[in-house]
């Protein structure tokens, strides 16, 4: 018997404008849990294991201690807009304190429930909440291999079949590529002419020929008469 084909991957998302209404209205600790659900693509179950000091703001990164696999204990860069969130429930923290202190995932999966029905996001779930970031960063022409990295994947296979419609269209790619091409002018300069050739950085060293190039005296009064002044013939002879 053969396995029944796959079900198509689970691509629902919320765009910015829905996730700040989710996260805004919500009430304090979950504000900050799901802040940074949505602005760091991570998994619940890592949230709940974070403490105070994984929180670096001046880099504005997180230490996600993730367990599934190896690669699930990463740091990840947070978005801009999830840090008023976060500073203001590290105030709340004494140092070394766990984030999210006496909340499992049940609590924060029906606060999160209770939210999306009231915005009428029937439907949504908090694990679904990692692909805002992801397809975020898709959209800004971010490598997929980093955005997997970000998520905790192995790879970046995932990350490809859930998000490969959201990479950049030909009106992104042309403003990333007009973007390389200032940086190349302002790093590079001018490189080559319109006819190919590349442009000399000095003058090259002058050259003085030698009426004898290999030293020798008199090449006519070699015995027999066999030399000649044709070095590339001497070379040969030689």
């Amino acid at each position: 018997m053969s396995a029944p084909p796959a079900n198509p991957p689970r691509d629902q998302f919320l765009e910015l404008p829905d996730v700040e209404r989710l996260v805004n209205g919500t009430e304090p600790p979950f504000r900050a849990l799901f802040a940074l659900a949505y602005g760091g693509g991570i998994e619940v179950g890592a949230l709940l294991r974070m403490i105070e000091s994984d929180i670096t703001p001046s880099k504005r990164e997180v230490h996600v201690r993730g367990t599934k696999t190896r690669a699930r204990d990463r740091v990840a860069r947070i978005s801009d807009w999830v840090w008023p969130h976060v500073q203001a429930h590290l105030r709340t923290l004494t140092p070394g304190e766990r984030m999210f202190r006496g909340m499992d995932r049940w609590d924060a999966t029906s606060a999160h429930r209770a939210r999306c029905v009231l915005l009428e996001l029937g439907g949504y779930r908090l694990h679904d909440a990692r692909r805002h970031w992801a397809v975020r960063m898709v959209r800004t022409g971010m490598p997929l291999e980093m955005v997997a990295n970000q998520l905790g994947h192995v790879d970046a296979v995932m990350v490809a079949r859930v998000c490969r419609r959201f990479v950049p269209n030909h009106v992104e790619r042309d403003r990333w590529e007009i973007a390389a091409a200032a940086l190349d002018a302002e790093k590079w300069g001018a490189i080559g002419t319109a006819a190919g050739t590349a442009i000399p950085t000095s003058e090259p060293p002058e050259i003085t020929k030698s009426s004898n190039p290999l030293g020798l005296d008199d090449f006519e009064s070699s015995r027999g008469g066999t030399r000649t002044r044709d070095p590339g013939i001497m070379s040969a002879v030689l």
